[in-house]
């Protein structure tokens, strides 16, 4: 009876797990126009990624460019507008909302195997420059 109250619960907490959001997209990028596109770099970013769109100056003027934001999620301060516009600007897919990720960068499961195929943010910004 133990066992299969342990199984009832192991399949509701992995049920759990994937109604979060925690693995949004299930395929892993092929190509940094693919994570530019897809993953909303495009909404505050031009190409080349060094120009910005009018939107992406209006975030960077309040303070939450890329890297501010990651930032203030690594250490947990991560509310109000910089909250909301990290989940709008598709950081979640990557990066762990409440600074609990893995390593320097914060990453979720699905972080860890973009980055593993180096477009993560900064790998993927570096190929679109053409600086691999």
């Amino acid at each position: 009876m133990r066992w299969f109250i342990m199984l009832i619960l192991m399949l509701g907490c992995s049920t759990l797990k994937s109604k979060r959001g925690k693995e949004i997209h299930k395929d892993v990028p092929k190509s940094a126009f693919e994570v530019f596109n897809n993953f909303q770099c495009n909404r505050c970013h031009k190409l080349p990624p060094t120009d910005f769109t009018d939107y992406g100056k209006d975030i960077l003027s309040k303070g939450y460019g890329c890297i501010s934001l990651q930032t203030l999620a690594k250490q947990h301060k991560l509310s109000g507008e910089a909250r909301r516009i990290f989940v709008e600007s598709g950081c979640v897919e990557c990066h762990d909302i409440n600074g609990n990720g893995f390593g320097k960068a914060n990453l979720n499961e699905f972080g860890l195997k973009v980055q593993d195929k180096d477009l993560g943010c900064v790998g993927t910004f570096k190929r679109l420059l053409g600086e691999d």
